[in-house]
């Protein structure tokens, strides 16, 4: 194979009469036309031809035209152009089958239409080193007039597009991504405050996981501004269990885009059962489920006949019995007004980190076990979020002797670093720095352990958006495509201290 691209009729008449001058590009667009008739893609979705960085064709029309692709695993960065010449970026998912595979780019105008095709190439694809980029969607749910109030510490933040991007770039880089720089900078990781040295750091290791904003709606069309779907309610707070136990048919389950595609995050300021208690639940999500041919340890699993239904539909769009999301209290993003101030700055982005992380199936890194009535205890040393990398401890145990560090009334150095200090179950103290902890914590790293489970989970969950490996059991038997399928939720609350903190 020598080349990507076919080299269009007009360039070979000029690079024929290119000597005598003749050849002149006219500027103006007739008909429509596109620069290639077709791309060709390696196995991982990237051009053959190592002279393009990228995919792309040009499109030229007089008229405004619409693209469509006929297989799910090719798209592009726009759905629509006007009258003009534009760049379309073609976007190829990675090729798992083993085997070439041909799909096609339509572009149609009122009057015309033509067509890009798109081969890619087989082979053995390294699963690991697939960049899994997983849309996002925030359902902002606000009360106008708690946005407006003139009082600052009753005014509610509502998340925008621009703040909701700068959050998953956060979140992002504590999941391996570098983030671009200028000139001659080197990335040296992200900087760890606290210490006896201004100049620490930690480089995150690369989970190959992206969260992106979502760009299109379910219906195909562009999303603007993207990744926020703000929704109005004449209600001042939420219980967030409401939001994540509706039912198909219902108000909050409707809002929801399918979980095959998107992450559904819901923004809004969680209802308090009691307004004295000392811990305030900042965020929910459920954890995925898994199939029965690719079980793993720690969750539930479909069953035979959920998972041929999901196999006859081609992935799954939502739970008919309860909504499959993530819950985020817009309270953290107004913390500064709880006089709250260490390590809490980013305490709504490390909300959500964390969350997505249950999303992916992490469980919390401290000992968590459940007795016979379903209560958790946390007066324990077992090993329970089923990685042997992470450092377990005694959780109860670390909440008395933070409480008598915050009780002391000293916010010195030696005073915030003890509050950073845990008790390994097995191995003596160390420091905490897992995303997947609470409180005091730099919340800003992953063991293998975790990555490992995570990737294991986009591979083979058909709860999470993105290419999967393995598939669902199915009978061979059609019953037609059903859409939704009932589901055995399991959520996991995530809360913070609301006095006796440092100031």
């Amino acid at each position: 194979m020598n080349t990507t691209h076919k080299i269009s009729l007009w360039t070979v008449l000029c690079l024929l009469t290119l000597l005598s001058g003749s050849c002149v590009k006219s500027t103006q667009i007739t008909g429509l036309k596109a620069s290639v008739e077709e791309l060709i893609a390696d196995q991982n979705g990237n051009p053959v031809d190592t002279n393009f960085k990228t995919l792309t064709v040009v499109i030229s029309s007089e008229e405004e035209w619409k693209v469509s692709s006929n297989v799910d695993w090719l798209s592009t960065n726009t759905e629509m152009g006007g009258i003009s010449r534009t760049v379309v970026g073609v976007k190829v998912k990675p090729n798992i089958t083993g085997n070439d595979r041909v799909g096609q780019l339509t572009f149609t105008t009122p009057t015309n239409s033509l067509s890009v095709n798109i081969k890619q190439l087989g082979g053995e694809t390294d699963l690991n080193t697939i960049i899994y980029e997983l849309p996002v969607v925030f359902h902002v749910l606000y009360n106008e007039a708690d946005k407006n109030n003139t009082d600052t510490l009753r005014r509610k933040y509502v998340l925008n597009s621009a703040d909701a991007q700068k959050m998953l770039e956060y979140i992002n880089e504590r999941y391996g991504q570098q983030p671009t720089l200028t000139g001659n900078q080197i990335y040296r990781g992200l900087h760890r405050k606290y210490k006896p040295t201004d100049d620490v750091y930690h480089l995150p290791k690369e989970t190959n996981i992206r969260f992106v904003l979502a760009s299109v709606k379910p219906d195909g069309s562009r999303m603007s501004p993207a990744g926020i779907n703000a929704v109005e309610m004449d209600e001042r707070t939420l219980d967030p269990q409401a939001v994540m136990s509706d039912k198909q048919g219902g108000r909050f389950h409707s809002m929801a885009w399918p979980i095959k595609d998107y992450i559904n995050v819901y923004v809004f300021p969680f209802t308090r059962g009691d307004e004295t208690a000392e811990e305030v639940v900042m965020g929910i999500s459920h954890l995925p489920l898994a199939l029965s041919s690719a079980q793993i340890d720690g969750l539930h699993q479909l069953s035979a006949e959920q998972e041929e239904k999901i196999k006859q539909h081609g992935g799954l769009d939502y739970f008919s019995n309860y909504n499959h999301c993530v819950v985020l209290n817009s309270d953290g993003f107004e913390w500064r007004t709880w006089r709250y101030t260490f390590l809490k700055a980013d305490l709504a982005r490390n909300t959500l980190g964390h969350e997505l992380g249950h999303y992916l199936g992490l469980y919390h890194t401290f000992s968590e076990v459940a007795n016979d009535s379903g209560a958790i205890i946390l007066d324990s040393c077992q090993d329970t979020d089923y990685c042997t990398d992470t450092k377990s401890y005694n959780r109860l145990q670390y909440e008395f002797a933070r409480q008598d560090i915050i009780a002391s009334g000293n916010t010195t150095l030696v005073q915030i670093n003890g509050l950073l200090m845990r008790n390994d179950c097995s191995s003596g103290r160390f420091e905490s720095t897992n995303i997947m902890d609470y409180d005091y914590s730099y919340s800003d790293e992953f063991t293998p352990d975790q990555i490992s489970r995570m990737r294991q989970v986009l591979y083979s969950s058909y709860t999470t958006p993105g290419l999967k490996a393995a598939v669902p059991r199915a009978s061979g038997i059609s019953h037609g495509t059903p859409l939704t399928v009932t589901g055995t939720p399991r959520a996991i609350p995530c809360s913070v201290r609301t006095h006796k903190h440092p100031h």
